[in-house]
């Protein structure tokens, strides 16, 4: 699934939370290459930087999972999107905030930088403020999917990731109460007639082998997705970034960016391919 990832980090306790995620996900596949990166704002930064890198290389070697460190002097966000461009990694693996550290990144417009711009599938994990981390990951997948091809992008990864952990899937249809059609006409909808459009989409999912709940809501995508991942205890949610989809064309990169500033729960987002970065 995932063969190279990147970790970015900014020095804080509350970035390497993404460890735990991270770590998580990539255990129960085959060992690949995991890079951990700081960015610092000066030279005087790297010494410290590097030895703060060193010592969660000795974390990650305790889980059998080897890891490079590196340290570049820059802007955060541009430095790790050219990271990822010159090592080919398939994986950005972040916390969305931090608390200084090593270097003061503002970690909300960083991962909100990198969210718009990359085009490998992103993980994203808000810090906790508790002090253990959950038992079980990745147990409750929700996948908002607005009934198009583009969505179904992120169909390996979910796949992949439910066969390992056993995962139920939670596939969410949200569209407007009211909208226009090609001819002008004012169509309103019913929850029931979304969850119908829904189910095209699940009989794929459940021919590729996948155990898939059908929801389907009315009203502002990101907040019904935020609501469901409290009602349903989701623990990962698996969103692909696009803006084209029939009647309802929910704008998936703002929907995304609205979720990552509101969702507790980690996000894995997935540019579709053909979209261009903004």
């Amino acid at each position: 699934m995932f063969r190279k990832t990147l970790i970015p980090l900014d020095g804080s306790e509350l970035s390497e939370q993404v460890l735990d995620a991270v770590t998580r996900l990539i255990a129960r596949q085959d060992v690949g290459v995991t890079s951990l990166l700081c960015v610092v704002e000066s030279e005087d930064d790297k010494a410290e930087a590097e030895e703060y890198l060193a010592g969660l290389r000795k974390r990650l070697s305790e889980r059998s999972i080897p890891a490079s460190v590196n340290v570049a002097v820059g802007d955060a966000a541009e430095d790790i999107l050219g990271y990822v461009q010159r090592e080919g990694h398939d994986l950005i693996a972040m916390a969305t905030h931090g608390r200084s550290g090593v270097t003061r990144w503002v970690r909300g417009s960083v991962a909100e930088r990198i969210l718009r711009s990359t085009a490998v599938p992103l993980l994203l994990v808000t810090p906790r403020t508790e002090e253990q981390p959950p038992e079980e990951f990745f147990q409750r997948i929700l996948v908002p999917h607005d009934g198009s091809t583009l969505a179904d992008q992120v169909l390996p990864y979910v796949k992949e990731i439910a066969s390992l952990y056993g995962s139920k899937v939670i596939l969410l249809r949200v569209e407007s109460l009211a909208f226009a059609d090609p001819e002008g006409r004012i169509v309103s909808r019913t929850p029931e007639q979304v969850l119908g459009a829904l189910e095209q989409t699940a009989s794929r999912w459940r021919e590729a082998g996948l155990d898939v709940e059908l929801k389907g809501e009315l009203g502002d995508p990101a907040s019904r997705i935020i609501e469901l991942v409290d009602k349903k205890d989701v623990d990962l949610v698996v969103l692909s970034t696009h803006g084209r989809s029939g009647f309802n064309r929910w704008w998936f990169g703002s929907v995304a960016e609205a979720v990552l500033r509101r969702c507790h729960a980690p996000l894995l987002v997935q540019r579709a391919a053909g979209e261009s970065p903004v």
